[in-house]
């Protein structure tokens, strides 16, 4: 039972330190995070032109389409880096 547990304290902790390296390297290759932006428009192309308007508008220097949806119309929303 305790080899069980310890094995359980294993995988979490190198979960946790996988989850770290991502959000460390995501920082390296794309800068400071800035903020969001979210758009809506009829198609999806033109809410990715939105979103690409308003991340150059904030003086973003990249972004990062978070979200998605496309009912009756299509929505977005990109996380903005410097």
């Amino acid at each position: 039972m305790k080899k069980v547990m310890m094995f359980g304290v294993l995988l979490a902790s190198l979960a946790v330190g996988m989850a770290g390296a991502a959000t460390q390297q995501d920082t390296l290759m794309r800068g400071e995070r800035i903020g969001t932006v979210s758009a809506s428009g009829s198609t999806p192309d033109e809410v990715a032109m939105k979103l690409a308007e308003r991340a150059m508008a904030k003086g973003a220097s990249s972004w990062k389409i978070t979200a998605s949806t496309l009912d009756n119309r299509a929505w977005g929303s990109a996380t903005l880096y410097k």
